[in-house]
């Protein structure tokens, strides 16, 4: 005769496997992680700032974090940034009222390029600690939640078809979440980006392209 609760229990079983070895592949990825961020790619760019100039900038757009709030992590310094840096080194948030945008970390160095530019390489996005713990708590809602309703549908006449619905639910929420870090992400790398003139072509730079390309024609 079949049992819900066998059924049940295997299923369970089936999912935590899946579970553990979504855990292994992300640990295996975070070990080429440069940063610490969560597997993103470390990107190296180019500041129109010297180093001199990019730290007076990290001195003038960055303060301490909060130690300790109730309502919101804004700090009332007014500065884009909060965090930490030295002379070869930063990490830093964006100073925001929001709980999913203090949660991306910008991490990484800066080194002398010249005299009127700057090497940094970064990463931007969940440290390994917030990425993990998302993982495993979305994983055990989930196997908790389904283990739980299939062993009700049995004993309550309660339809399957109402447990995809649930977990279809699941699914739209776990979607947002990754489309609202994945904006959030564009906007935080931005905001850094111009501030500290990252990428950005200098006038120089476009003349003498323009030059070369009509010496070319």
């Amino acid at each position: 005769m079949f049992k819900p609760s066998t059924y049940a229990f295997s299923f369970g079983r089936q999912v935590v496997l899946s579970v553990l070895c979504l855990l292994f592949l992300t640990t295996q990825r975070y070990k080429h992680d440069r940063y610490g961020q969560g597997g993103r790619t470390t990107k190296t760019m180019k500041s129109n700032l010297n180093k001199t100039e990019f730290k007076k900038r990290l001195t003038e757009l960055t303060s301490k974090e909060k130690d300790f709030y109730f309502i919101t992590p804004y700090n009332s310094s007014g500065t884009p940034f909060c965090g930490e840096y030295d002379d070869r080194t930063f990490e830093l948030t964006r100073n925001s009222f929001w709980q999913h945008v203090k949660v991306i970390v910008i991490k990484g160095e800066y080194n002398q390029l010249d005299n009127d530019s700057t090497e940094v390489s970064y990463a931007l996005g969940w440290t390994k600690f917030t990425r993990n713990l998302f993982i495993v708590f979305i994983s055990l809602a989930f196997v908790g939640l389904n283990t739980f309703l299939i062993v009700f549908s049995y004993k309550s006449g309660f339809k399957i078809s109402s447990l995809l619905i649930i977990n279809g639910f699941l699914a739209i929420g776990c979607l947002l979440i990754s489309v609202v870090n994945w904006t959030t992400k564009k906007i935080v790398n931005q905001r850094f980006k111009e501030e500290f003139e990252i990428g950005l072509e200098d006038e120089w730079e476009k003349l003498a392209a323009s030059n070369s390309k009509g010496h070319v024609n």
